[in-house]
């Protein structure tokens, strides 16, 4: 971080397990800042760090309640912390019918997930690292399509705000 200049950055952990890694990892360093949004009753259960800020989930949260919470947290992370990048881990085990999951959201609203985050960044000005996470329905093919997702809308969002900023300079020439 210090190579690149970056005194603040915020991982919005995003997978439904708690990420006591990431935790660890920048538990001394007040340049990074961790939200994470994970299934209480999920591994790792003896292993937990504690992150900046820890969201622990009920079993089988829905669409509803997950995003109201993330649309809650994003705008107070970003006026708290200002960060300079954002580092997202887009896990998409939250999704209802994942084996190791134990919430309930739907595709839908993993797609809105990524619409308020990408959403959020893109209306701050703040680049984005995006991250693979975890994803295990059986069979297979409603992970890789919400994994699909992720960088779909990530690619769909960039390319319209590109386009919008494009038409706006254009506009005030």
């Amino acid at each position: 971080m210090r190579d690149y200049g970056l005194t603040s950055i915020l991982v919005l952990d995003l997978d439904v397990h708690q990420g006591n890694g990431t935790a660890e990892l920048f538990e001394n360093d007040p340049r990074v800042t961790t939200f994470d949004m994970f299934g209480d009753k999920n591994y790792p259960w003896k292993t937990r760090r504690r992150n900046t800020y820890d969201v622990p989930l009920p079993d089988d949260t829905g669409d509803e309640e997950y995003l109201g919470l993330l649309r809650a947290w994003l705008p107070r992370l970003l006026s708290d912390h200002r960060p300079q990048l954002i580092m997202f881990q887009a896990g998409v085990d939250a999704l209802k019918g994942d084996g190791f999951g134990r919430l309930g959201l739907s595709r839908g609203g993993l797609l809105a997930r990524n619409n308020l985050v990408y959403g959020t960044a893109l209306e701050a000005g703040v680049p984005m690292v995006i991250t693979m996470g975890g994803g295990y329905t059986k069979p297979m093919d409603a992970s890789v399509a919400a994994h699909t997702d992720v960088y779909r809308t990530a690619a769909y969002r960039l390319s319209a705000w590109h386009a919008a900023t494009a038409r706006a300079t254009a506009a005030g020439a």
